[in-house]
């Protein structure tokens, strides 16, 4: 069985080197598009090649990330992308879109695709409809304790890969809409803009930096992460400079090959190259609370240099290894005055041509055989190496090194390449018929049993948590012998130590008439299939594109409610093979997470301080609420989304409207839902259309 393997992240062809200089295993980079950190430097496609080429030749495997949400008229591109991917050799791709998947499925089968950590795919369910999606590895949460990834390990159909190293997101990855609400940049479109490390206040108090996370370091737990079954540990870091790279990569390939722990002079080596007040690894402990949170501190340059001139010295010490299949090839060059200069290439039988430009007379340093020798034998990182070079020239004659260089790129470019390393098809799995739309149902999620009104039997569900039927069962009777058509909304997070307590809790809301599910996660699906509840999908699937549409509609889903981050546009063009519905009021969830900022700043004294406002550096108040019936915390928006007035709203082709009703009254969620019955115009006064107009970037 192949050992733990140190994935290194690279975000410039630089930082590329300095990983593998450093010892990775594998090393994880992007191109221009479709990755989520648009903010590095990134690879375009002649040097993704050569990347790929690279890692090949020196015993590193390439996992490039196509890890972002992809629109309808972005889908063919990305297909065409991770095509050239497999013709260059990829050896996997990490993919957070469930319509990629689906795709990918179908027309590159070979290819290894790893779910990302943006799939939110922290439980057993939940990495078992992810290979059935096509996965064989996946990314799992930064949240999850040793004992959870241990139990993963050992009943996952994938490979678990989790990270070791580097910066932590206040919300659950793939869950937080917070960047993408405040300036459209979204987090699942690559483009967040670290909203969670600016300053918060609680109750008026001093605005700090109550969302900003100290990153994360497991140096200490690498041989226990072996032990327990971690196939991979994923260092963070694609925006980081080179010498960072090097320095985490080289101290985990020390700490792995020494089967020891670090030595604090290593520790204070690397939280010097970048931490944010130091470390934690209170996740991995099961051990979350406000000795995690911390702000970076910059050093001053004069301090850093040394130590970055000394990663550099050690970076470029490095010789590659060569030891990839890289393949022989002979270059032959004329010059001849008045004539265009030729280089031809010659590899495996195969035999190429180009014209340059035509040499000028010499007024300094002329052609001769070595200089363009030197030139022509600089093939690193293409997949050839230059066996031999011929030169055919009149004396007296000059042609420019960067011509040179370009003769060279563009004839490596002609010869034929081998077949694609892994086969790729160009035919998109086609989508499932559609289903009609007809009266448009109104859904009802409320937070609270005593929060449903008079006209809640109008809509044709009302969604409660799921825990409210276990903990009053005779108030949603009540309501169920009023008409109201019940159904249970499962809490946004799905962890398999949960399991037990929400089946418990399922079961009793059949017992009261439930009808249907709300699942934020695909992790739920299989426990509402127990209890054959049809399954609606709420906005944390992350439905985005047709293709991951028809993927939920083969996982089992009875209907799903499209992406937040869709405009009218984009939800109008939906191919709706699954009955599809649009978030239409409420406070839209902007972060899902571990933590809570009541407990860590006042504790919970024997009674939950929630809901409270957390209030951002504009004065406006953000609502905390309880994630179900847990500690989980879920961080809303401060304006409520309003669309009923719209006319593209009301001429929608969708299945379902979702009314959310988190710190309305009961009087007040009834004029709503009188208002989207056709009722009087009961817009709040501060409202948002949400990103129904703007879309994201």
């Amino acid at each position: 069985m192949e050992g733990l393997r140190i994935l290194s992240p690279a975000g410039s062809f630089e930082a590329l080197r300095a990983a593998v200089a450093g010892g990775a295993d594998a090393v994880y980079f992007g191109g221009g598009g479709f990755n989520a950190r648009q903010g590095a430097k990134n690879f375009e496609d002649a040097e993704m090649e050569q990347a790929i080429a690279y890692c090949r030749q020196n015993g590193v495997k390439s996992y490039v990330t196509v890890n972002t949400l992809i629109s309808d008229r972005e889908l063919e591109e990305a297909l065409s992308y991770v095509g050239r991917l497999c013709a260059w050799g990829v050896d996997a791709v990490i993919v957070q879109d469930l319509g990629l998947m689906r795709a990918l499925r179908s027309m590159a089968p070979e290819l290894r695709i790893i779910a990302s950590t943006q799939a939110a795919a922290n439980s057993l369910p939940a990495l078992f409809c992810l290979n059935q999606l096509g996965c064989r590895q996946a990314v799992v949460g930064r949240e999850l304790s040793k004992e959870e990834l241990s139990s993963l390990c050992a009943d996952s159909p994938v490979e678990i890969e989790a990270f070791c190293h580097g910066a932590l997101c206040y919300s659950v990855s793939g869950q937080c809409y917070l960047s993408a609400l405040v300036g459209r940049r979204s987090a699942n479109r690559g483009r967040c803009a670290g909203p969670c490390r600016l300053p918060y206040s609680l109750r008026g108090g001093k605005p700090r930096h109550l969302l900003s996370l100290k990153d994360n370091c497991l140096a200490e737990h690498l041989d226990e992460l072996e032990s327990i079954g971690v196939g991979c540990v994923k260092i963070e870091g694609r925006m980081k400079r080179p010498e960072y790279v090097y320095g985490v990569t080289k101290l985990y390939r020390t700490l792995k090959d020494e089967h020891r722990p670090p030595r604090k002079k290593e520790l204070a080596q690397v939280q010097e190259l970048f931490s944010r007040s130091g470390f934690t690894d209170a996740y991995y402990r099961g051990a979350p609370g406000k000795e995690m949170f911390g702000m970076r501190e910059e050093t001053p340059p004069e301090r850093m240099e040394p130590l970055l001139a000394a990663q550099r010295e050690q970076i470029a010490a490095f010789v590659p290894r060569g030891e990839g299949p890289a393949r022989e090839v002979s270059f032959f060059f004329a010059a001849h005055a008045g004539s265009p200069t030729r280089l031809s290439a010659c590899c495996e039988g195969f035999s190429v041509s180009v014209s340059g430009p035509i040499p000028e007379p010499a007024r300094s340093h002329p052609l001769s055989e070595e200089i363009v020798s030197r030139a022509l034998s600089k093939t690193g990182g293409t997949g050839f190496v230059c066996r031999n070079v011929s030169c055919e020239f009149e004396a007296g004659l000059m042609l420019s090194l960067s011509a040179l260089n370009a003769m060279r790129r563009e004839a490596l470019s002609l010869l034929p390449r081998p077949e694609p390393a892994i086969p790729f098809t160009n035919r998109i799995p086609p989508l499932p018929p559609e289903e009609p739309v007809q009266k448009r149902a109104i859904y009802c999620r409320f937070s609270r049993s005593d929060q449903a009104p008079q006209n809640a039997a109008l809509a044709d569900c009302c969604f409660f948590p799921v825990h409210e039927f276990s903990a009053h069962p005779d108030a949603l009777a009540a309501l169920r012998d009023a008409g109201v058509q019940l159904g249970a909304a499962l809490p946004r997070a799905a962890r398999d130590r949960d399991f037990p307590r929400i089946r418990q809790q399922l079961a009793d809301a059949c017992r009261l008439g439930a009808q249907r599910a709300l699942i934020y996660n695909l992790g739920h699906l299989a426990l509402c299939g127990e209890f054959r509840l049809p399954v609606v999908g709420d906005l944390g699937l992350n439905a985005f594109n047709s293709q991951s549409v028809a993927a939920l509609k083969e996982l089992g889903l009875s209907a799903v409610t499209a992406s937040c981050e869709l405009n009218f546009a984009q939800l109008r063009a939906l191919h709706k093979c699954l009955p599809v519905g649009i978030f239409a009021y409420g406070r839209l969830p902007l972060m899902l997470s571990e933590t809570c900022p009541a407990r860590n700043e006042f504790g919970c004294s024997g009674a939950c301080q929630l809901p409270l406002p957390l209030t951002d550096r504009m004065g406006e108040n953000l609502p905390i609420l309880r994630d179900g019936d847990s500690c989980r915390t879920v961080l809303h928006n401060a304006k409520t989304l309003w669309l009923a007035d719209r006319e593209e709203y009301q001429t929608l082709p969708v299945h379902f409207s979702l009314l959310s009703f988190t710190t309305e009254t009961a009087d007040e969620a009834g004029i709503v839902i009188a208002a989207y019955l056709g009722g009087p115009d009961a817009r709040p006064a501060d409202f948002t259309r949400g990103l129904t107009v703007r879309g994201v970037l």
